[in-house]
């Protein structure tokens, strides 16, 4: 009757166990150690994202868990053991030559029990003990009973595990596909507001019967600008919808700085005037060049300026700049840099 009701509290506080910390702290309970004599406990789980394993070992004094680090390496005694799929026992001299701390530093002998699920080990159950020949064959049929107990609460374990990445996959997808439309709209808004505000500043002057003159042209051609960077802007993300499926290539050539600024920042300049924002371009050097992607420079820069045309009140004004130093970091000394404020 004693023994039924400690296989009772063993079952029940495996099944009580939510991480794989707390299921083999639950192994090593007074339960347990009333149906085998050992000092520590370890569990052999496959990852929750699938690369790798992870140790996790408990000591019967202590009665505190921690896992040691994941390993793929195929000579070690437990991923043999593992590959095996069968129980083992191991011995002193077995220990001593493969150095498995993960059994416990002091350990002279140990039991290997498989975990498994419809016929296949995922996982190990291992008792060890700072005494010689500790174990027999008789005790690992004694205990299959509880390697199966604990192989359904690991599975379980497993399996919320992997719930919850999967979960967080998805709030981050979600999260980057919203990042993605807020991107796309802010970024379309501020130029189509420009193509509208100009087109419709020229309707009025064509209901009005005024000639175009030479602004008007000017303003026609930033319309015209703007509905071309917009195009540009829905071919750019559409590219970086696509890198997951393609990664980004690079391609580097030298470009004069202030030419690139001035490159960027020329179909602004109607959006601006709308709103009487000033965009100031400040090179400290004519012969700044940087060796960098031209069209992915761009992108980077007409993100940051319209993010700064936006964020700038009317009649206020947008100051670029861009300065040339030395570096002065470990790995940088001598190198020359170019800082676009």
């Amino acid at each position: 009757m004693r023994i039924d009701v400690s296989l009772a509290k063993v079952t029940s506080s495996i099944n009580r166990a939510r991480h794989p910390q707390t299921l083999v702290q639950a192994l090593t309970g007074e339960a347990v150690s009333r149906l085998l004599a050992f000092d520590y406990c370890s569990l052999v789980l496959p990852e929750s994202d699938g690369q790798g394993i992870r140790v996790w070992r408990a000591s019967r004094n202590e009665q505190s868990a921690f896992s040691d680090d994941r390993f793929n390496r195929d000579e070690t005694l437990l991923a043999q053991v593992l590959g095996e799929g069968s129980c083992r026992v191991i011995e002193e001299s077995e220990l001593r030559q493969s150095s498995v701390s993960e059994l416990g530093q002091e350990a002279k002998s140990a039991l290997a029990l498989p975990l498994s699920m419809n016929g296949n080990c995922f996982g190990l159950l291992c008792f060890a003990s700072v005494e010689a020949d500790a174990y027999t064959k008789d005790d690992t049929e004694r205990l299959m009973w509880l390697s199966d107990v604990v192989a359904a609460a690991a599975q379980v374990i497993l399996l919320r595990a992997r719930l919850d990445v999967t979960n967080d996959g998805l709030r981050e997808m979600e999260r980057l596909k919203s990042g993605f439309v807020n991107t796309l709209v802010r970024d379309i808004r501020l130029p189509l507001t420009s193509v509208l505000g100009l087109l419709e500043l020229l309707e009025s002057k064509l209901q009005a019967r005024e000639p175009f003159d030479l602004e008007d042209r000017q303003l026609l051609n930033n319309a015209i600008e703007n509905g071309d960077r917009m195009r540009h802007l829905l071919d750019d993300h559409l590219e970086i919808a696509r890198q997951h499926e393609q990664p980004l290539k690079l391609t580097m050539e030298e470009v004069s700085a202030e030419g690139l600024l001035e490159e960027v920042t020329e179909p602004l300049r109607g959006e601006a005037a709308l709103r009487g924002v000033e965009l100031n371009i400040n090179v400290t050097a004519r012969d700044l060049s940087l060796s960098v992607d031209a069209r992915q420079t761009r992108r980077a820069l007409c993100h940051l300026l319209t993010t700064a045309l936006g964020a700038t009140p009317d009649g206020g004004a947008v100051q670029i700049e861009a300065q040339s130093i030395m570096g002065s970091r470990i790995g940088d000394e001598g190198k020359r840099f170019i800082i676009i404020s």
